[in-house]
């Protein structure tokens, strides 16, 4: 199995994955952030997890020599300008009948119980700081109408 992850980061999802395809599996992140992938290719190398790779660079753009059987993300499609476009790109790694799963998170939905006025006004700064940005913290109420934007190529 092979699994492409976008937006690694720090490669946290993608060491999840790699328990996921076995010792005869691949992970293969990928991120903007140079530094990021810098340091997940440091957490690999001293976790000796041989399975697992990173690339730096838009997924949407890279070259991949194989398909992928699942392509993953956390916290990431809210940082895309226009996330439908992006994966429409990506889902070209995908073999025919692979998986794609994002966790995407949604601020305008975050609560805590009991009420906590503390989390309430740090959600809030959060909410304003990815706006601010230009980015969505509402992903969750929009995605529908993403994923309908979304036509998956058709493969020969």
């Amino acid at each position: 199995m092979r699994i492409l992850d976008i937006g690694s980061g720090a490669g946290d999802v993608a060491f999840l994955c790699s328990e996921l395809v076995g010792p005869t599996g691949e992970v293969v992140g990928t991120d903007l952030a140079l530094a990021a992938v810098e340091r997940a290719e440091l957490r690999a190398k001293n976790a000796e997890a041989g399975r697992i790779s990173f690339r730096h660079g838009d997924p949407a753009e890279l070259i991949f020599d194989e398909p992928f059987d699942a392509i993953v993300g956390r916290y990431v499609l809210q940082f895309i300008p226009d996330p439908a476009q992006s994966l429409r790109q990506i889902v070209r790694h995908l073999r025919p009948g692979g998986v794609v799963v994002f966790h995407e998170l949604d601020w305008d939905g975050a609560r805590s119980s009991p009420p906590s006025p503390t989390y309430d006004q740090v959600c809030g700064w959060l909410s304003r700081t990815i706006e601010g940005r230009e980015r969505r913290c509402a992903l969750v109420r929009d995605l529908p109408l993403c994923l309908k934007r979304l036509v998956y190529p058709r493969r020969s």
